[in-house]
């Protein structure tokens, strides 16, 4: 099963539902709410995020290993680098985060 990430509208970042329950009551101690925009793997994509770099790398012209000081494979000798993350595309729900829990707000767009 894949994890499910989510995020703000337009995020470039995009965090576990922990992380958001964390940020909650920071966000307005009144009333606290966030609108979350769920998101899963997209397997498609053509690139892959590198955590180090902060930039998308061609998945196919990965090559890392050759031009990247940062390049650490997983494995601890050749192949893809342990800093090279999924990507991550939206689902289309939307959800209202308060105290009580996660909703999904159908309503929202």
């Amino acid at each position: 099963m894949t994890k499910k990430l989510y995020g703000e509208k337009d995020a470039d970042a995009l965090f576990s539902l922990k992380f958001f329950k964390k940020e909650l009551s920071a966000a307005n101690p009144d009333n606290p709410e966030i609108i979350l925009f769920e998101h899963e793997r997209d397997f498609d994509c053509e690139f892959m995020w590198c955590i180090k770099q902060a930039e998308y790398v061609d998945k196919d012209d990965n090559e890392c290993g050759k031009y990247c000081k940062y390049y650490k494979p997983r494995n601890g000798k050749s192949g893809r680098c342990k800093f090279l993350d999924n990507t991550f595309k939206p689902t289309g729900k939307v959800f209202l985060l308060t105290k009580d829990g996660l909703k999904e707000n159908k309503n929202a767009k």
